[in-house]
């Protein structure tokens, strides 16, 4: 009788226990349903200034640099192929990655568990599809408190690099090497105090791959690159509240002078372009199509690394139709870009001549 009481004494906690679980239990949402808001557009890192960077040694760079953890491989609740991410009150369902990749389907989203951010409280995916027999792939961080997800665009197919995050939380560096050109991309989020992202300062470097980015202190980056894929390494430094886009890049009266360039168009129609460059910040443009003429001024050049300038001269254009680059090679100089190639049909460069 009294083996029998205390059976019954136990059911009845176990039961009592099982309905304290399910009363705690959390509410599963798919990501599916949630909100997000998409960061790191290119036109949006077009307007805002650009880093700086100066060549340094590996010693200086292996002195300069830290290790912080800011990034974990904490581990999360994965069942039948899914990811269950604690947020708040609730829970968050990712479908996982199918081990039978032949059934991947068009548009058919799957993800991967990257890791966490404890000083940001965030989880950080990437988000995966298939699109006509390409791979495709962004980065996505969660955050834990609220459940805000936020996509950063990635400049090519795949996801970029898994950005570092500063010593005081006040920024994020993130980079992508392109598969289609030798040039790579290097941007910089700002964190505000309530953990909300936006777009501060970029690079591209052009015949580059970076290879690793740290923090030095909270403004000063490091970047270790190569151009060999790998062979041999550069080494620089970049301080990101620098205001001077061309310190240690370039010296800007390189580019005062006036240029000339024309063309003949196999309809013998005559284009001319003459450039009149003060400062990087004070540009003229006067266009003759044909004896169609255009003018521009109080123009202002964006520096695209130490041999290349971006000068948008007509933003309301569409497909960059108002917008050329100039590019020294030595002693030679170039201009390019969507106008040149109708002008010099085959070709989207031709000879600038330097006159002064």
């Amino acid at each position: 009788m009294k083996q029998l009481s205390l059976l019954l004494l136990i059911f009845g906690f176990t039961s009592c226990q099982k309905q304290i679980d399910n009363s705690n239990s959390k509410l599963i949402i798919n990501i599916a349903e949630a909100k997000y808001e998409t960061i790191g557009f290119s036109d949006k890192y077009d307007v805002l200034p650009k880093l700086n960077i100066r060549e340094i040694s590996e010693d200086a760079f292996n002195k300069l640099k830290i290790t912080k953890n800011s990034f974990q491989q904490t581990p999360v609740k994965k069942d039948k192929g899914n990811y269950f991410l604690d947020i708040n009150n609730k829970i968050l369902q990712l479908k996982g990655e199918n081990d039978n990749k032949t059934e991947k389907k068009q548009g058919e989203i799957w993800y991967n568990y990257l890791g966490f951010y404890p000083s940001l409280d965030m989880y950080a995916v990437s988000a995966n599809s298939v699109s006509e027999g390409i791979d495709f792939s962004d980065f996505e961080l969660i955050n834990k408190s609220n459940g805000k997800i936020v996509k950063v665009v990635s400049p090519g197919d795949d996801k970029i690099e898994t950005p570092v995050l500063s010593p005081q939380i006040n920024y994020l560096a993130y980079f992508h090497n392109q598969i289609y050109d030798n040039n790579s991309f290097l941007g910089i989020l700002k964190i505000d105090s309530n953990k909300n992202l936006r777009e501060y300062k970029s690079l591209i470097l052009e015949n580059f791959k970076i290879y690793e980015v740290n923090w030095s202190d909270d403004h000063l980056i490091l970047i270790k690159a190569s151009t060999d894929a790998g062979k041999t390494f550069k080494y620089y430094r970049s301080d990101i509240l620098s205001n001077n886009i061309n310190q240690g890049l370039e010296k800007k009266e390189e580019w005062e002078g006036t240029y000339h360039s024309e063309a003949i168009n196999r309809d013998n129609a005559k284009t001319v372009f003459d450039i009149i460059i003060k400062s990087l910040d004070n540009i003229s443009i006067n266009i003759d199509d044909d004896g169609s003429k255009e003018s521009y001024s109080n123009i202002k050049a964006e520096t695209i690394n130490k041999d290349k300038i971006k000068i948008i001269y007509n933003s309301s254009f569409e497909d960059d139709m108002g917008t050329i680059y100039i590019e020294k090679s030595d002693d030679k100089f170039y201009i390019s870009g969507t106008p040149i190639y109708l002008i010099n049909p085959g070709n989207n460069e031709m000879p600038l001549k330097k006159i002064k």
